[in-house]
C-alpha cells in the first residue's frame, strides 16, 4: 500500500474512480486490509468539488439533466405554439404517422397526440437526437452555423435532410446557450473547461 511504504497519510491519498459503486468498494477494502480511512470518489464528483471550491463557487452548474429539460422544454413549447416548427418536425416524421396528423398539424389549435405511442416514441427520439447533436456542437465549439457549413460540406445523400433537422435544432440550441447565459452558469460539455 501507498500509505505504508511511502510514509504517506491517508489523508494525503485520493482513490480516483469512474463509478461511485467502485470507488465506495476500494473505499471499503481498503479500510478492511489497512483499517485507515482513505478518500475514494469518483472523477466528477472530484471535479465538482473543485469547481465548487474556486473562485467560480458562485456560478451554478448546470449538469445534462437541467439542459436536456431546457431543450425538452423548448421543443414541446415550439411543438404546441409555433406551427412552422411543428410542420417541421412532422415533416421528419415516418411516413406513417405523417399521413396521420400532417393535416391536423396545420391547425392553430392542434392537440398533440400524446395518447400516441407512435408520435411520443417519436417525439422522445427527435429529443434523444436533439440533445445528442447539441452536446457535440457544444463539446467541439461548433454553432448552427458551422453545422449548416459541415453539412453542406460532408452531408452527402442526406445533406436536405440534415439542413431540415439543423433548422429543428437551432431554436433549441439558442435556448441551451441562453440558460447558460442566463444563469452565468458552467457549460461542462464545453472544451474550455
Amino acid at each position: 500500500m501507498v500509505a505504508e511504504h511511502r510514509n504517506r497519510h491517508p489523508e494525503e491519498i485520493l482513490v480516483l474512480s469512474f463509478t461511485k459503486a467502485s470507488a465506495d468498494e476500494m473505499s471499503s477494502r481498503i479500510m478492511q486490509s489497512t483499517g485507515k480511512v482513505i478518500r475514494a470518489c469518483t472523477f466528477h464528483s472530484l471535479g465538482l468539488e473543485i469547481c465548487r471550491s474556486s473562485t467560480i463557487a458562485n456560478r451554478p452548474i448546470i449538469d445534462g439533466h437541467t439542459s436536456n429539460n431546457v431543450v425538452r422544454n423548448a421543443f414541446e413549447y415550439l411543438l404546441e405554439h409555433n406551427v412552422s416548427y411543428r410542420l417541421l418536425a412532422f415533416k421528419l416524421m415516418s411516413q406513417q404517422l405523417l399521413d396521420k396528423y400532417s393535416a391536423a398539424a396545420q391547425l392553430e389549435n392542434f392537440q398533440l397526440p400524446t395518447d400516441d405511442y407512435a408520435f411520443n416514441q417519436y417525439r422522445q427520439n427527435l429529443i434523444d437526437a436533439t440533445q445528442t447533436i447539441i452536446q457535440h456542437m457544444r463539446s467541439n465549439n461548433i454553432d448552427t452555423a458551422g453545422m449548416q457549413t459541415l453539412n453542406e460540406r460532408y452531408g452527402g445523400k442526406n445533406i436536405g435532410r440534415n439542413r431540415e433537422m439543423l433548422q429543428l435544432i437551432e431554436p433549441l440550441y439558442h435556448a441551451y446557450v441562453q440558460n447558460f447565459a442566463t444563469n452565468n452558469g458552467i457549460d461542462f460539455s464545453r472544451n474550455d473547461r
